[in-house]
């Protein structure tokens, strides 16, 4: 059994590292980007490029006492209306999961990424397959690959560490949906997760591993959260990059349609697959529903200047950044924390970590909330003022390389605090599929650096 100990996958990078180098392959460390390439013996080989990520989130029960209880328990209630169908963590007895997801980039050779960053107890994981998800909990048969840890089908990752699987022999296509199979060993009664998947994947309502099972019949309960899995690689050519799309549920595609890849990052990776002279670029999705960019909560995660460097910049392949995020900071930070000065001030500090990698950086506009009634970013008065203050300095200040002006697309010209209906959710604040595709259509394509090979 291979066990993970060190903080965000590194040391278990190094020991991947040797036995990837001995097959032949060029290897990205799994907990940094890259920088991007200046000649050409940069732009040769392959390496590891992020395809699809889910950034991961802390998990408890509501039993005992002590303050973190008092903090989720805060939280569960200040939320409650925003997020109706929000879950107390799900526990786990030795049980299988099987998690859909789909992927921005091609590839032959894929890899797993599996996270227990927030955990104070070890979690093992045995029975680790990948394959091609063919309908509901089913696989294209023959398509099931058995996946290893250091040559071992088993791993113990510890208390806030990461792990990368050896790599995995299985050609994916982007959009293609993956099912990503384990058995949890033991009880297990918190995990990191990613709360709002938008995705229906599979667990097994017995216990027992059955992550071989192609026919997917074991898997007879459903989940609509991703669990311990937060990212899948694939081998690519040196001139391919990632986007990282950095932000909230606006960002993680909350009231987009269930298993239709409705998210604007999917939008976007759409787009860049069509466009044949654009740089080649994975899109990879780095929104939490709830998150705060410059305040923590114990339920949406740390704020976004605290998890920038694990989810962003960690990102294997990463040459761009797409930031969008401040709205909950507007219409529901802790203490009423939230100030124009204190939002541009974490967007200045993830400006700063992101250059000092060599990264572009591309700031998007925060879109209208008015008329929602769970967000004071809807009321009238100081939030609308908030929120244009925020937009002029990220409009004007050239402190990003680049600006995207959602708000300018999704606005309603009638009514610029309002979102248009034609984009609207339906509460106000949220987008439907077509908002979410018209927030990928305001990038401009030519503003992605990517890796500078050709």
């Amino acid at each position: 059994m291979l066990t993970a100990a060190c903080p965000h996958g590194d040391t278990a990078h190094r020991r991947l590292a040797a036995f990837t180098l001995a097959l032949g392959l060029a290897l990205l460390p799994a907990c940094g980007g890259s920088t991007p390439a200046t000649g050409t013996a940069a732009c040769q080989g392959q390496h590891w490029v992020g395809a699809w990520s889910a950034s991961p989130q802390a998990s408890t029960l509501l039993s005992g006492s002590g303050l973190a209880v008092q903090e989720f328990e805060a939280d569960l209630l200040a939320h409650q209306d925003i997020f109706p169908n929000l879950a107390l963590a799900q526990v786990f007895n030795d049980q299988s999961l099987r998690l859909i997801v789909a992927p921005h980039a091609a590839g032959e050779t894929i890899r797993l990424r599996l996270s227990n960053r927030f955990q104070k107890s070890a979690v093992t994981l045995d029975h680790v397959y990948v394959g091609l998800s063919r309908s509901g909990a089913s696989l294209v048969p023959g398509s099931n690959r058995a996946v290893s840890f250091g040559g071992i089908g088993e791993v113990s990752i510890a208390p806030g560490a990461e792990i990368s699987s050896d790599p995995v022999a299985l050609p994916v296509q982007p959009f293609q949906n993956l099912a990503v199979s384990f058995h949890i060993k033991g009880l297990l009664v918190a995990v990191d997760y990613h709360l709002t998947a938008q995705q229906v994947s599979y667990l097994s309502p017995l216990p027992g591993a059955y992550s071989d099972q192609e026919n997917g019949t074991a898997f007879g309960t459903t989940v609509s959260s991703w669990y311990v899995l937060n990212g899948i690689d694939v081998l690519a050519p040196a001139a391919s990059g990632a986007v990282v799309s950095f932000g909230d549920s606006l960002t993680d595609g909350y009231l987009s349609s269930y298993d239709s890849n409705s998210r604007y990052p999917d939008f976007l990776a759409r787009r860049l697959l069509a466009d044949a002279p654009a740089p080649p670029l994975s899109v990879v999705d780095a929104g939490i529903s709830g998150n705060f960019v410059a305040s923590d909560s114990y339920i949406f995660g740390p704020a976004g200047t605290s998890r920038f460097a694990a989810d962003a910049l960690a990102q294997p392949g990463v040459t761009d950044v797409i930031v969008y995020e401040g709205i909950n900071d507007i219409g529901g930070a802790p203490n009423d924390a939230a100030t124009a000065d204190r939002i541009i001030a974490a967007d200045k500090a993830l400006i700063a970590q992101a250059h000092a990698r060599g990264l572009n950086v591309i700031g998007a506009t925060l879109t209208p909330a008015g008329g929602a009634k769970d967000s004071a970013a809807g009321k009238a008065g100081e939030p609308q003022a908030l929120r244009q203050t925020v937009n002029d300095w990220i409009r004007g200040s050239g402190a990003f390389d680049a600006v995207a002006d959602f708000d300018a697309t999704v606005r309603d010209p009638a009514d610029p605090t309002r979102i248009a209906a034609q984009y609207d959710g339906g509460d106000h604040l949220h987008f439907n599929d077509a908002g979410y595709q018209a927030l990928a259509a305001a990038v401009n394509l030519g503003s992605l650096r990517g890796t500078g090979c050709r």
